[in-house]
């Protein structure tokens, strides 16, 4: 994350799009506490071989505050109810 709001770089790739610096850094500063310990979670369960780790990370972390609500939504549903929407 530092490195994206810091690094001086024309664009960032992201999903096979150049996505201007300043649009990927707004989107890391609507990044909270919550939102990051989710995603860690979530990480952390990947069972397979991740090819590029650091480009993997960068356009997650720059999918975070448009999945957030959505990721959360389904831990809860599950549980609670046992029920994994997606």
């Amino acid at each position: 994350m530092a490195e994206v709001l810091l690094v001086d770089t024309p664009y960032y790739e992201i999903e096979g799009k150049k996505i201007d610096t300043e649009l990927v850094r707004i989107n890391y500063r609507k990044i909270n506490f919550e939102m990051l310990d989710a995603f860690m979670i979530e990480y952390n369960k990947i069972r397979y071989k991740i090819k590029n780790s650091k480009y993997y990370l960068i356009t997650a972390l720059y999918n975070i505050p448009l999945t957030a609500a959505a990721a959360l939504a389904n831990r809860v549903q599950y549980d609670i109810y046992g029920v994994h929407n997606e």
